[in-house]
């Protein structure tokens, strides 16, 4: 062997450069080969030979100590890597029979929405409905809350709104659906990534259900008519007084002369719809959630109040005529749409109005702007509403087929929508009309108030509340009253309504001291 040649290291002893433990540690043949390496090293003349054999011995004592502790070592991880995994991440045995229990208001609803399908999809998975009440829970306060049900007793899968979502997540009482969507490669990127943040914030970064639909308010607006008075279309993102000034400007530029209204909406009780949308998206409420009192005769509602009604008495504000017996006749289907006869430049309607103008045949040449929305908090939606959300309890030994639902129910919701013709836009994918900047759906996301429970805080009320605040708007736009004799008299008789003990869960944010909600100029 020549000097060079003893150099080059051979391929066994760049194994040594190793720790092959994960392969069972040093074999027998390469502990051989190091023991033939140390009996051929030749003597080095001047050194002592002790200093010479101790980093053959230090090699040595590396190769039996890889010997000894491989299996041991190897024992230790291998629990480590052949743990037994989730079983929602396995397959579901079509041969396995087994039944879900599934929480939803009704069986007859369910079964004919998502059951129905999903049992002739896995034939072998018996859906078992576990009503929640008699009634829709989205008309009962008395309905019962999976929150105080035993973890025990929970069903696989419960269908549940947003605070009774948000109390299961903090109880620890909800499966995260994480990895499941991550190994099915599911496509939660189409879905509305405002609603996806919204559900994820509740569980701290972590997804523990999901919607399948949502509705919200927008801004449609007829470009024509735009064009005819000058005035720049609404934009994404807009406050209370931009848009008030906007329709405002409409009238300014001819179309108070011609009988135009700058705005219209889709609720005919005017301005009471319109009072209570400002006051949402303002963050007021009724009831004041830490005192849990009345609170209307305050600075914000008359601020609130006064603005609408004077948009009002300037005609930048459409107003249903009045019928007969007192109502108004737009919502009993007596007067068109202003926004479809072109009598209104704006309206403020949910998603399914969409579906209203492709299915009108006098429908202008329109697009479609956000909801008006609180300058301090520009990315939320008061308006935002959920078809439920689904979720699989964290003990549930069908995980597996609990996640097979809620994907059906995920895929199955734009079809569904569209042949019952549903008022709501599915939440993945959301739909989209080419050509429309329908976009702007998905530009804010559900307010953090649809899942703290403060939106039924004073909800036995509030149906009174709203009639008698119709009666004292027209009484003041008659010049009967002042602003603040309504005010004063609203507060007094919502007090005699109210019960204080009839909410569990107090809630709304709220706001900046002076800010009133409307927009910077209006403080």
């Amino acid at each position: 062997m020549t000097k060079n040649e003893r150099n080059e290291p051979e391929a066994w002893e760049q194994q040594l450069r190793r720790l092959p433990l994960s392969q069972g540690g040093f074999s027998k043949e390469l502990a051989e080969r190091v023991q033939a390496r140390v009996r051929m090293v030749p003597p080095v003349r001047g050194r002592s030979r002790k200093w010479l054999w101790l980093p053959a011995a230090a090699l040595l004592g590396a190769v039996v100590f890889g010997v000894a502790e491989a299996d041991r070592l190897k024992s230790a991880f291998t629990p480590l890597v052949t743990q037994p995994k989730d079983p929602a991440l396995q397959p579901l045995d079509p041969n396995t029979a087994l039944t879900l229990k599934v929480a939803y208001f009704s069986e007859e609803a369910f079964m004919s929405q998502y059951g129905a399908v999903f049992q002739k999809k896995f034939p072998n998975v018996k859906v078992e409905i576990i009503p929640y009440g008699d009634v829709s829970p989205a008309s009962s306060v008395m309905r019962s809350n999976p929150s105080t049900w035993p973890v025990e007793e929970l069903p696989d899968v419960m269908g549940v709104n947003g605070a009774e979502f948000a109390t299961l997540v903090r109880q620890g009482k909800l499966y995260a659906l994480d990895e499941v969507v991550k190994k099915d490669g599911f496509p939660l990127k189409t879905a509305h990534p405002g609603l996806i943040e919204a559900l994820r914030k509740q569980g701290d970064g972590k997804l523990y259900g999901l919607a399948p639909s949502f509705d919200q308010l927008a801004v449609y607006y007829n470009k024509a008519l735009f064009d005819r008075y000058g005035v720049a279309y609404p934009e994404d993102g807009m406050s209370w007084e931009e848009l008030l000034g906007i329709a405002a400007a409409i009238g300014e530029g001819g179309g108070r002369r011609e009988g135009v209204y700058g705005l219209a909406t889709g609720n005919g009780s005017w301005p009471t719809s319109m009072i209570m949308q400002v006051a949402n998206a303002a963050g007021i409420s009724i009831i004041d959630p830490k005192t849990r009192q009345v609170a209307i005769d305050t600075p914000q509602w008359r601020m609130v109040w006064a603005t609408v009604l004077e948009a009002l008495r300037e005609g930048a504000v459409y107003e249903a005529p009045q019928s007969a017996s007192g109502g108004n006749r737009a919502e009993t289907g007596g007067t068109p749409d202003p926004f479809l006869t072109g009598k209104a430049a704006m309206t403020l309607q949910r998603y399914s109005y969409i579906q209203t103008l492709k299915a009108s045949k006098n429908a202008p040449e329109w697009d479609v702007a956000s909801e008006p929305v609180h300058p301090d908090r520009p990315s939320e939606s008061m308006t935002f509403s959920l078809g439920g959300i689904f979720a699989v309890s964290a003990n549930s030994p069908n995980r597996r087929a609990a996640w097979e639902l809620i994907k059906l129910i995920q895929q199955e919701e734009p079809r569904r929508l569209e042949v019952d013709r549903y008022p709501a836009s599915p939440a993945m994918p959301v739909a989209s009309v080419p050509g429309k900047h329908t976009e702007a759906f998905l530009k804010v996301r559900p307010s953090d108030l649809l899942f703290d429970g403060s939106s039924s805080l004073g909800r036995t009320i509030s149906g009174e509340v709203f009639k008698k605040l119709q009666t004292k708007s027209a009484e003041v736009l008659q010049g009967r009253k002042t602003l603040e004799q309504a005010l004063r008299e609203l507060q007094a008789e919502a007090e005699k309504l109210w019960n204080p003990e009839e909410s569990e869960r107090p809630g709304l944010v709220p706001l900046p001291k002076g800010n009133t909600g409307l927009g910077k100029n209006s403080q």
